[in-house]
């Protein structure tokens, strides 16, 4: 009988070993591969809520003057008549580069005029 339970205790503990690190894919490579899971669903999550605000940002920057004249101010450092900017000092001329009267982003700042009216 003692031969008996020690050739069991030994095929059991050779069957736990070779589930635990055998075949294919060990139970460490498969506890790897679900960290990584959750690591990349988490980083997935991240971008789509990026990806959102994103998203928002572009839809404000194509219907919401006010969103489209801070993009102007900020982005291009443009400012209306009249306005000092704080790194040049003096006031812009009306249509002068730089002022959101001029280029591409002046309907920008006959908008922003219109909703004040």
């Amino acid at each position: 009988m003692r031969k008996t339970e020690l050739a069991g205790t030994v095929a059991v503990v050779v069957l736990a070993g070779f589930a635990a690190y055998g075949g294919e894919y060990s139970t460490k490579d498969w506890w790897t591969l679900r960290v990584r899971l959750v690591a990349e669903r988490d980083t997935v999550r991240q971008l789509e809520a990026q990806l959102d605000s994103l998203a928002r940002y572009a839809r404000a920057l194509e219907n919401d003057p006010a969103a489209q004249e801070r993009a102007a101010r900020e982005q291009f450092g443009m400012i209306r008549d009249g306005e000092i900017h704080p790194g040049r000092g003096d006031p812009l001329p009306v249509g002068a580069a730089g002022s959101l009267d001029c280029g591409l982003l002046g309907g920008v700042a006959q908008l922003a005029r219109a909703a004040e009216s």
